[in-house]
């Protein structure tokens, strides 16, 4: 068994918090994601998880296992889009925020072309009518309306140029 793959498998059961999900998600049987958990489980000589019919749960050495699990998965991904070049398409996950009504209405028809148009990428829309914090939310991109509270962030778009993206509408 590939051992990549099993790591692959392993960091998605227990970010689905399945093994059945998890099959879903990559189109196996519960068994063989099972199987490649066994494989991991007898390569390190531990427990990753304890199973139940229901649901499974990290051992402690499953809890640092995952961890660098998706440490060398992460380096593989960054590896690869090296090798690759800058000429290949995104992928990965954007996350993004806005107030409700704005998110609503004009970004999540302009986010779905855009997912559409690139397959490889994933969105997590934030939709707050409140400030979010952009670092502990693990935010790409930030639609706020008003004046900037913080200096450190940019402005890459104001009233003049919504205008323009986004006339109002004919009286």
């Amino acid at each position: 068994m590939d051992r990549l793959d099993a790591m692959n498998v392993f960091v998605l059961a227990v970010d689905e918090g399945s093994l059945a999900a998890a099959g879903r998600k990559l189109g196996r049987s519960p068994a063989a994601v099972s199987r490649a958990i066994a494989f991991l489980e007898e390569r390190v000589g531990a427990e990753l998880l304890h199973r139940t019919t229901r649901s499974i749960k990290l051992s402690e050495e499953g809890e640092r296992y995952v961890a660098i699990c998706r440490r060398v998965l992460t380096e593989l991904e960054e590896a690869e889009d090296i090798a690759a070049g800058p000429h290949t398409a995104p992928r990965g996950l954007l996350t993004i925020t806005a107030p409700v009504v704005s998110g609503e209405m004009v970004l999540r028809p302009i986010l779905d072309a855009f997912l559409d148009a690139y397959p490889t990428v994933s969105a997590k829309l934030l939709l707050f009518d409140r400030a979010v914090n952009l670092i502990e939310e693990g935010v790409d991109v930030a639609l706020r309306i008003g004046p900037l509270a913080d200096s450190r962030w940019w402005r890459c778009g104001s009233a003049a140029s919504a205008v323009s993206w986004w006339p109002p509408p004919a009286t």
